[in-house]
């Protein structure tokens, strides 16, 4: 069971593909996991509802209510960090929406880091609209979504976490790879990293190349 969750889908001419963190671990974290799958089902599915930042606005307005997390000094905080990305391939468009996560777009040996609003979807004390990020695509362009699993691993001599500095230096050194090699390079960083240190954290990433 997993506390992280991927979700992809095609819907008209657009491609959506998310990226989710839910809190806790073990069986809290996937139920969390398994309700935040059944509310995109519906909001994207049935609802139709495909722009990133109001998937996220009605995501954590369900998870609100179901919930019933009253105001943010409530004892049910539970949410998630979560990063939606929808491509149109019809009109070269990339539009991004991020919960807490970020989005890493590398184009032409450059790193575009593209922070996601401070705020969980769930009861928090800032509660304003998602902010919808729009980009113009170009063949070749990869951009990458995560949970925070990878970089806050500990490891290394000095047992530390691996941090982002590190992680954006991997991703920028295998941009001559294939997406598949670069899953397989970014694996083996990750466990000799690691090496005998516990995982601390659910790892999910996905990486597209346009």
């Amino acid at each position: 069971v997993s506390g992280d969750f991927y979700w992809v889908n095609k819907k008209n001419n657009l491609w959506i593909v998310i990226a989710a963190d839910c809190t806790g671990h073990g069986v809290p974290g996937a139920f969390m996991s398994m309700l935040g799958v059944s509310f995109l089902n519906e909001l994207v599915i049935n609802k139709n509802i495909i722009r990133p930042d109001l998937i996220l606005n009605a995501l954590r307005e369900n998870i609100i209510n179901s919930l019933k997390q009253l105001d943010f000094q409530s004892d049910v905080k539970d949410g998630m960090d979560i990063a939606v990305c929808a491509i149109d391939y019809d009109r070269n468009k990339l539009e991004y929406s991020g919960a807490n996560n970020p989005l890493f777009l590398i184009r032409n040996g450059e790193l575009n880091h593209i922070k996601g609003d401070k705020m969980p979807v769930a009861v928090h004390e800032t509660m304003v609209p998602f902010t919808l990020n729009t980009f113009d695509l170009k063949k070749g362009d990869t951009f990458y979504t995560f949970s925070d699993g990878f970089v806050d691993q500990f490891g290394g001599h000095n047992q530390k976490k691996f941090l982002t500095k590190n992680f954006k230096e991997a991703l920028m050194s295998m941009q001559d790879k294939s997406m598949f090699d670069q899953g397989l390079a970014l694996d083996k960083i990750f466990e000799d990293w690691k090496n005998e240190v516990d995982q601390v954290d659910d790892v999910t990433l996905i990486g597209i190349r346009y």
